[in-house]
Formats: C-alpha cells, structure tokens, sequence
C-alpha cells in the first residue's frame, strides 16, 4: 500500500492481506504513476500488479492474473472493473471482508454498476484483443492490471509527472516494448465511484470543453 501524501496519514488497517507493508511516496511528486513508481521501488518481486485503492476486487482476483505470468514474461494483464456508487454505508469493514470472502462482492451495489462503455465495446469488436492489432494498449487501464518488474522497469516505468492519463501513456510505452495486452475476465472488481475522466467529462462539457475521453475515444 503507498500513502502518496495522504492528510491525516495512512494506517495499515486490521483487516488486510499477510505481509502488506506501508509504503509512503517521496515528497517529491504527487499522484497515481508518483505512487506507483514508488510501489515498485519498494519490492523485489518478479510480478507487479497496481490495484487502485477504491477497488473492491473478488477473491480470485489476483489469482486470475497472476496464472497468465507462469506462461510468459511478456504478458500484461488487466482485470475487469464495473464502476458503482459506493456499498451501503452501515456495513462495516468485516462485513464486506465476509461478502468478498463469500464470493458476494456484487451484492455490495445492489448490481447498479456500469463498465465503460467504449472498452467493452472495443473487447467485443476485437475478439477479446485478439484482433486489436496495435490499439490493444488504449485499453490498459490503472485500477487493476499486473505486469513483470523487468517489463515495467524496461518500458521506463510509469510517467510520476502525469497526474491523469499515466496508465494510457505507459500502456502506449509497454507496447513498443513488444507486450502483449491481456483482459482477464476472471479478475472482476468494484470501483467505489464513477471514473474520474468520466465526471471531469461533464464538467467540461458543461463548460464547452471537450473531455481527455472524448477527444481519444470519441
């Protein structure tokens, strides 16, 4: 877990997986790919995964991903998300642990989640990448996915000046690098929220802007 300058500071919390470390990010920068960078300088393992704080993921989630790199070293995995509003707030951090632990994740919503729209669509057209040729890496995205170290560190690890749009930036660096793109549809998680280019999208819309997505993907 990284704490990238957060106020009041991060604590482990009771609940958490054996030998998870806090790991607080220089003071240096400031956001997801800082972080990030600052995650991986902390282990030596072979494997990295980035999972996105506000994620709640399934029980196999990280299984599901980490089989695809017994098979090659050249593999990026992405798990699939679905974007809801938030669980109930009277549950309790045990009592989501026991609808995970469960397999019941899903129930956390209700089942009032979204996926976005133009990576599902993309995944359909393409045969689940399979077809995408040299647009796989548009849909690498940051809340869940898990490389090799020695892919990461080659493909110069993620851009820690970027605020937004880092994962993009380093999915497009990846590639050059000859990585081959992965969904792994086993690997389901929760995102608490709405995507963050999704909401800064209607702001500037409102506004007569044209959003990062919109003008990538629209």
């Amino acid at each position: 877990m990284v704490d990238d300058g957060s106020d009041p500071a991060l604590r482990l919390p009771p609940i958490r997986p054996e030998h998870t470390r806090l790991v607080v990010a220089p003071e240096h920068g400031w956001g997801p790919g800082h972080a990030l960078d600052a995650g991986v300088a902390a282990t030596g393992a072979s494997v990295v995964m980035r999972l996105d704080a506000d994620v709640v993921v399934g029980r196999e989630h990280v299984e599901a991903q980490m089989r695809w790199h017994h098979l090659a070293d050249y593999l990026v995995v992405m798990g699939r998300v679905e974007f809801g509003d938030g669980p109930d707030g009277g549950l309790t951090p045990p009592e989501v642990y026991e609808h995970v632990r469960g397999g019941r994740y899903a129930d956390l919503t209700g089942g009032d989640t979204d996926t976005m729209d133009w990576i599902t669509e993309l995944l359909e057209r393409t045969d689940g990448l399979r077809s995408a040729g040299h647009r796989a890496w548009q849909v690498f995205t940051g809340a869940t996915a898990s490389l090799p170290r020695e892919l990461y560190s080659t493909a110069g690890g993620s851009a820690s000046g970027l605020v937004m749009g880092e994962d993009s930036e380093l999915g497009y660096r990846l590639s050059q690098r000859g990585a081959v793109f992965v969904p792994e549809p086993a690997a389901t998680g929760l995102h608490l929220g709405r995507p963050t280019t999704e909401l800064r999208g209607v702001r500037r819309r409102a506004s007569g802007a044209r959003s990062w997505r919109t003008a990538c993907h629209g």
